[in-house]
């Protein structure tokens, strides 16, 4: 589908930089997906110029999203919302980085990877934690990382009324 094509050119783009830029040493700026007078969503609250350039991509891609998800048919979406959430897993290096606590892209990331999810088949859920067979084998997080990605998760898929199957699956994940 060439609506994720898109989405995943514009995380992959290095050359895309959405910094604000600021020759001035005032206050900073808001980020360039804050409209003047309109309101963030909560979990695009911190994107201020402090945020990194992967943080405002994640933003921007989440937003793309939210809109092909209201507008597509979900029988349209399950393939490509797979391509992306396979990119979002295989890259998510380059997606966070070394995240500091003051960056949020590893929240974004944990956000856009729910909003996927919660197209796709349980399956890719359970792939996506980890879940193989009887056995859970966690991807390579540490504590801290591991509990960020599951409350951000857990907040996400509760405000876009993930399935009650998806919440069964992070009620297993161990955050400790």
């Amino acid at each position: 589908m060439r609506t994720v094509e898109i989405l995943i050119a514009i995380l992959q783009d290095p050359s895309l930089n959405l910094t604000a830029i600021d020759n001035s040493t005032s206050s900073p700026k808001s980020s360039p997906t804050k409209l003047v007078g309109a309101d963030l969503e909560p979990s695009h609250a911190n994107a201020t110029i402090s945020s990194s350039n992967s943080a405002l991509k994640l933003i921007v891609t989440r937003d793309l999203w939210s809109i092909s998800r209201a507008t597509i048919p979900r029988s349209l979406l399950g393939g490509a919302a797979k391509k992306l959430l396979a990119i979002l897993m295989e890259q998510e290096h380059e997606f966070v980085g070394e995240s500091d606590p003051q960056d949020n892209a590893r929240r974004q990331w944990s956000f856009l990877c729910a909003e996927v999810l919660s197209v796709c088949e349980v399956e890719d859920m359970i792939s996506f934690w980890g879940f193989n067979g009887e056995s859970l084998k966690l991807r390579e997080w540490s504590t801290n990382v591991r509990c960020l990605v599951w409350s951000s998760f857990v907040t996400k898929w509760k405000e876009i009324g993930g399935s009650w199957e998806g919440a069964a699956i992070l009620l297993g994940i161990p955050t400790a």
